[in-house]
């Protein structure tokens, strides 16, 4: 109970005061503390207890091994493994399989883990950990050539084992192996029965770039809801087939599914991209409507983006009017601003942004000394010079002391340009 509630100190305590501490009572701690992030103290108590002749069970090393695994400590890991061996432990509980192979995947020596696999060569349950966690890794390639082993050696792979390498095969563009897995899906009639295997299939496709196949996989689904819609609709948009994208948000529609916020994100960047001002205008009404606007950044943003993309540059002044308190927004229009050559709307903007108490980040710098430079304006970019030293901001940003250098030489200040380049060289 301490330890759940965090109270470490009184846990401890209660442990130190018994008169006779077992292997329970030292779980209990030390599962607590790893529990709550401490992992060093997890390993600590644990090694308290050793010094008290105590021997781990299984519980113990589940513990110490996801310790290992958080921590990075391959020895200590390493440790806890040779004594599990020791003990012939490895292949005969799947929790401390588990814990093993996510000890060394999460220490990245995934080629520990393979050895420790081909020991395991009945327990698909670990097998398909080990293809989670290559995909979490972003290591695809290791993640289906693990399936490949897999499947030789007889283990059949589980839905979630599944969804990881069809999402592995749209990392790697490899759509003839998610069309071969696709077809096993569905001899499995797995589709039937689980949401989250169809929209990979469908995100697996679009990033493939084989939309038809996508649209087959939402269409054929004996249900469809606004997650699979949104897979869809969020492939058109990547593929920067917005006209396609649109079309689906409508028949989603007719089947009266209520967007989301991920769905009006995607339809706000195609409208913005095909300058569909009418459509733009539609959706900020109905985000509007819904009382979203303010409350979520992605939208906010993409309600800006969208009328900046369509050139209604006061518009999108408008909705930031309403977002007074939200830095980034207002960065993202005077991004935009500069990117369409309009330097003073951004230099408006920036002062509106200062006016209103928010804070520049570096990109938004970046942007508004551009606008100086188009402008020829060397007092303001002196100004914000000075700002950005003052916030120790040219010691680690590259690009802003490259755009420094670019808007004295635009204003024809050469000789500041120069004095900003002695510095530079004297601070290194």
């Amino acid at each position: 109970m301490y330890a759940k509630c965090g109270d470490f100190s009184k846990a401890q305590d209660v442990l130190q005061n018994l008169p006779f501490r077992d292997i329970v009572a030292w779980n209990a701690l030390i599962a607590g503390y790893v529990q709550q992030s401490q992992n060093k103290e997890a390993i600590r108590c644990f090694e308290e207890m050793q010094s008290e002749r105590l021997s781990p069970d299984e519980v113990t090393f589940v513990c110490i091994l996801n310790a290992c695994g958080e921590l990075q400590n391959i020895d200590k890991g390493k440790e806890i493994h040779h004594e599990i061996v020791r003990q012939g432990l490895l292949g005969t509980n799947i929790e401390i399989d588990i814990a093993v192979v996510n000890m060394y995947s999460k220490c990245g020596r995934l080629e520990i883990v393979q050895e420790v696999l081909d020991d395991l060569v009945k327990d698909a349950v670990v097998w398909s950990t080990l293809v989670a966690r290559y995909v979490q890794q972003d290591k695809a390639d290791a993640a289906l050539n693990c399936f490949d082993l897999m499947e030789q050696k007889g283990l059949s792979p589980d839905e979630m084992t599944f969804i990881h390498t069809l999402k592995a095969c749209g990392c790697l563009r490899m759509v003839e192996k998610g069309i071969q897995i696709h077809g096993e899906v569905v001899r499995q009639g797995l589709l039937d029965k689980n949401v989250a295997l169809c929209t990979t299939l469908i995100d697996m496709y679009t990033k493939c770039g084989v939309l038809s196949k996508a649209q087959d996989v939402l269409q054929n689904l004996p249900f469809r809801n606004i997650v699979a819609w949104n897979a869809l609709i969020a492939g058109y948009v990547q593929q920067s087939q917005n006209k396609e994208a649109i079309r689906c948000f409508e028949e989603m529609q007719s089947e009266r599914l209520s967007p989301d916020e991920v769905t009006f994100v995607c339809i706000l960047n195609a409208c913005g991209e095909l300058q569909n001002i009418d459509k733009g205008k539609e959706i900020h009404h109905e985000i509007v409507r819904q009382g979203l606007l303010g409350t979520n950044i992605e939208i906010d943003i993409a309600v800006v983006n969208m009328y900046s993309k369509c050139g209604i540059l006061e518009i999108a002044q408008e909705v930031l009017d309403d977002l007074v308190k939200d830095a980034v927004v207002w960065s993202t229009l005077v991004a935009r601003y500069v990117q369409q050559d309009k330097a003073d709307a951004a230099l408006n903007c920036f002062d509106l942004m200062e006016q209103k108490g928010l804070s520049p980040d570096e990109m938004t710098f970046i942007h508004i000394l551009k606008a100086c430079g188009c402008l020829r304006m060397v007092e303001k970019g002196i100004q914000i010079h000075s700002e950005v030293v003052r916030q120790g901001l040219l010691d680690k940003n590259v690009a802003l002391c490259t755009t420094l250098i670019d808007m004295y030489t635009k204003c024809g200040v050469l000789s500041r340009k120069k004095m900003f380049l002695m510095n530079s060289l004297f601070h290194v």
